[in-house]
């Protein structure tokens, strides 16, 4: 048997409470996938909020070599890997978010209703 670890700093806690406020499924609810790509616009969300938090502020054609540092499976979701996580599936979801409204897309999360 294998074992790995990584580090996740801070990363774990944020997509813990992520999860445990059940943000995803708020934001699946709101913003339905319209193209066939694996990452919904929850892992999307996810994963622009986690870089951000991690003071990277990288540009996002740089998101899969981010994320080759830490386990995506465990912090995005099951089956998610970095490379999944392109400019072309974060700019869905951002335009899906404008599409939305981003006021109406915020109060939403923050009522989560």
């Amino acid at each position: 048997m294998k074992i790995t670890s990584a580090q996740i700093d801070h990363l774990g806690l944020v997509a813990g409470i992520f999860y445990r406020l059940g943000i995803g499924e708020v934001i699946d609810t709101r913003l339905r996938k319209s193209r066939h790509h694996k990452v919904p616009h929850s892992g999307a969300t996810k994963a622009m909020i986690l870089n951000g938090l991690g003071l990277m502020g990288q540009r996002l054609y740089l998101y899969p070599e981010y994320y080759e540092k830490v386990p995506v499976s465990k912090l995005i979701g099951c089956d998610i890997q970095p490379s999944d996580l392109n400019d072309d599936v974060l700019g869905a979801t951002l335009d899906a978010i404008y599409h939305y409204g981003p006021q109406s897309y915020l109060t939403r999360l923050f009522w989560r209703s």
